[in-house]
């Protein structure tokens, strides 16, 4: 092969493979057997009426949607800092206001929910009106929090994307920008 040119996924794993021992051969191919079925049809397109991928998502998504809590909010001053007092908050109050008004009982979508407080625009929703939703988070170490925060809606630890199926894409943490990049496989 030409020193330049540039190794699919697929020829990487041959070569690993053939380098492997039996043992550790088999023990990779148990392991990639083992890989829960729709985390290998998320390799490629998968429609999202998918009966498969319905039937996961309702089992709990491979672990990583949670229910509403059913416990008391674990909202402090400690662990979110003054968090009502924030402009941000407060210009979120102020959009809830004046697009939602007192609507109670509605259902939202929360991309990029962080901790589940900081810089959220769902919580007040939740907390003085009752609605409930979804909360998605693609930072394990944010949605960690975000579990104990105990917010009353659906919690999960995945991103959204732009197209219209369910796909894997790899996203890297740039950590001085505390931001997250998306690099598409």
């Amino acid at each position: 092969m030409s020193p330049d040119r540039v190794m699919t996924a697929n020829e990487l794993d041959e070569e690993k493979d053939a380098r492997c021992s039996l043992p550790d051969l088999e023990k990779r191919q148990r392991h990639n057997k083992a890989k829960d079925e729709v985390e290998v049809l998320l390799d490629g397109p998968l429609e999202a009426t998918d009966n498969r991928l319905i039937e996961w998502t309702r089992n709990g998504g491979g672990g990583r949607l949670f229910p509403p809590s059913t416990k008391p909010y674990n909202i402090t001053i400690d662990n979110t800092g003054n968090w009502k007092q924030s402009e941000v908050y407060q210009f979120y109050v102020g959009m809830i206001d004046k697009y939602f008004g007192k609507k109670s009982h509605g259902f939202f979508v929360e991309a990029g929910a962080l901790d589940g407080v900081l810089l959220s625009t769902t919580l007040k929703l939740e907390m003085d009106f009752k609605w409930s939703g979804l909360l998605v988070e693609p930072r394990p170490d944010m949605f960690e929090q975000l579990l104990q925060k105990q917010r009353k809606a659906h919690a999960a630890n995945f991103c959204l994307s732009e197209k219209t199926y369910p796909h894997k894409v790899r996203m890297i943490l740039t950590r001085s920008q505390n931001s997250l990049r998306v690099v598409y496989n």
